[in-house]
C-alpha cells in the first residue's frame, strides 16, 4: 500500500464501533444541555445584593425560566409572561375564563375594591378590571418570545422590590427616556476607567488573538487559503481523515506519519505551551490577581482556559469556508483541524463562532469579557471566593462603563452577552472531555506545563 493508497483508506470498521465516537459526542452535548450548572459572570454573591435574586441556573433554565417580579394583579408568584404581563397561574385562567364570559360580572361594593392575593376571588369585577388596568389583552396573547429587554426589565423591578424603592407606573415606564441608565456607577468612575485601561494594556502586551484583525483582512487570507485548499483537493482528490484507532495502528506497527498527523501535534503543542505562558502573564497582571492564594489562582487559570482563548479566536472562525485563522495568523480547513480533532465540536466552535460575531463586540469590550470569565467562582473549588467575587465585580463594572460609554440599550447589550457566556458553557465542558485525549500526545507528555494545564 503506497502513502497516497494508505491516506485515502476508509475505515471498514462494523458500524457499531464506527458510530461510537459520534453518539458520545451526541451524548455528552446532550448531557450538558441537561445537566450543567451555570452561574452568570458575575460574584453570585454580590449580584444577589445587587439585583436581590438568585442568579444560578441551568443552560435550560437561562432560556426558559426567566426571574419574574411579583403578578401584576394579585402580588403572587408570578409563573410566566401571559397575555402581555407578568401574572400567576391563577390569575391567567380567570382572565382566560372572564373573556368566554358572556354576562358581565357586578361590583357589590363601590368598584374599587382591594385585589391581593388573599382577596382575589372576593370581586371578579374589580379583579378583571385591575387585569385591564396593567395591561392584559387577548390581543397580546401571542407576543414573542421572553426578550433581553423584557428580562432586564424584570431584573431591574426586582432589584426596586427588594430595595423598596417605589415602582414606577406601567404609563411612565413606557415613556421612559429611550437611553435610561441600567443601574448607577456608584462609586469612582475614575477608578474603574484605571481598570480597565490597565487590563487593555496587559492584553495588548501579553496576548496574541484575531481581535485586532479586520474583519477584511481576515476574510481575504482565508479565501486565499481556502482556494489553495481546494485546489489541492481537485488534483489529489478528497483526503479521508483516518480514524484516531486506524491512524494509531499504521503509525505504531510501521512508524509511518502518513498524513502529517504528529507533526500537527507538535505545532499545536508548542503553540498551546506559548499561549499559555502569555495567558498566565496576562491573568496576573490584573490588579488583585495575585493577592489571591497560590492554588485559587492555579484552579481559576485552569478553569477559563477554553472560554479564554475561545473568546479571543471566534472572529477566525469561517462557518461559510470551513476555515481556521489562528492567532499567529495560520490559516487551516477543518477537514485538517480534524485530523487530531474532534469534527463534531470544531462544527459546533465555527456556529457558536457565529453567533458570536453577531454581537459585533468591539475589541475593548471581548478583552474585559475574557477577563471576566477568569474570575468565574462556581469552576472550581477556591480558598476565598468572596476576595475572587471582590476582583469580578471590578471588572463587571468595567464592561457596564463600556456598555453606557458605546451604546444606547447598554442593558439590553449586557442581556445578549450574559446569554452567550452562559452558552459558552456547554462548548467548554465538551471541550474538557475531548481535552483528555491530548495526554496521549508525545508533545504534550514532553510539556511539563501542558500536563498541569490539562489537569483536572
Amino acid at each position: 500500500m503506497n502513502h497516497t493508497e494508505m491516506t485515502r483508506v476508509r475505515s471498514d470498521q462494523p458500524f457499531e464501533q464506527s458510530t461510537k465516537s459520534t453518539i458520545e459526542n451526541q451524548t455528552q452535548k446532550q448531557t450538558c444541555d441537561q445537566t450543567a450548572r451555570i452561574h452568570f459572570p458575575f460574584g453570585e454573591t454580590m449580584m444577589k445584593e445587587e439585583f436581590g435574586c438568585d442568579i444560578t441556573c441551568t443552560p435550560a433554565q437561562s432560556r426558559a425560566t426567566p426571574i419574574l417580579p411579583p403578578c401584576r394583579v394579585c402580588d403572587e408568584n408570578a409563573s410566566g409572561f401571559h397575555y402581555g404581563v407578568n401574572t400567576c397561574e391563577a390569575c391567567k385562567g380567570f382572565f382566560r375564563r372572564s373573556m368566554l364570559r358572556r354576562e358581565k360580572y357586578k361590583c357589590l361594593g363601590n368598584g374599587n375594591c382591594d385585589i391581593t392575593l388573599a382577596r382575589r376571588n372576593g370581586c371578579p369585577y374589580c379583579r378583571y378590571k385591575k387585569c385591564l388596568s396593567v395591561g392584559m389583552s387577548k390581543h397580546a396573547i401571542k407576543t414573542g418570545r421572553y426578550t433581553h429587554k423584557k428580562r432586564t426589565q424584570d431584573i431591574l423591578e426586582i432589584q426596586k422590590i427588594r430595595d423598596g424603592t417605589p415602582l414606577e407606573s406601567e404609563d411612565s415606564r413606557l415613556t421612559a427616556s429611550p437611553h435610561p441608565a441600567p443601574w448607577q456607577l456608584i462609586g469612582d468612575i475614575k477608578e474603574t476607567e484605571a481598570l480597565m485601561q490597565t487590563i487593555l494594556d496587559a492584553h495588548s502586551k501579553y496576548m496574541q488573538s484575531t481581535l485586532s484583525l479586520s474583519e477584511d483582512d481576515l476574510e481575504k487570507d482565508q479565501q486565499a487559503y481556502y482556494e489553495q485548499y481546494k485546489l489541492k483537493v481537485d488534483m489529489f482528490g478528497p483526503m479521508t481523515t483516518l480514524p484516531r484507532e486506524q491512524y494509531d495502528e499504521i503509525y505504531q506497527s510501521t512508524g509511518i506519519d502518513i498524513d502529517n498527523r504528529q507533526e500537527m501535534m507538535r505545532a499545536f503543542a508548542a503553540s498551546m505551551e506559548a499561549g499559555i505562558r502569555r495567558y498566565i502573564s496576562f491573568v496576573k497582571a490584573v490588579p488583585g490577581f495575585t493577592v489571591l492564594s497560590s492554588d485559587d489562582q492555579a484552579n481559576l487559570i485552569k478553569g477559563a482556559r477554553f472560554e479564554f482563548f475561545f473568546l479571543g479566536s471566534f472572529r477566525g472562525y469561517n462557518s461559510k469556508l470551513k476555515v481556521l485563522s489562528t492567532s499567529s495568523g495560520k490559516c487551516l480547513h477543518l477537514h485538517e483541524i480534524c485530523k487530531i480533532w474532534d469534527e463534531d465540536f470544531m462544527l459546533e466552535a465555527f456556529n457558536f463562532a457565529d453567533s458570536l460575531k453577531a454581537l459585533a463586540l468591539s475589541v475593548e469590550e471581548c478583552v474585559v469579557i475574557k477577563t471576566l470569565c477568569i474570575l468565574f467562582t462556581d469552576r472550581c473549588d477556591l480558598a476565598q471566593p468572596e476576595k475572587v467575587e471582590e476582583i469580578q465585580w471590578k471588572v463587571v463594572r468595567c464592561l457596564i462603563l463600556l456598555l453606557h460609554k458605546y451604546h444606547s440599550k447598554p442593558m439590553i447589550r449586557f442581556a445578549k452577552i450574559i446569554d452567550r457566556l452562559t452558552a459558552v458553557r456547554c462548548l467548554t465542558e465538551w471541550n474538557n472531555k475531548i481535552a483528555k485525549s491530548l495526554y496521549l500526545w508525545p508533545a504534550v507528555q514532553q510539556s511539563p506545563l501542558l500536563l498541569d494545564m490539562l489537569a483536572t
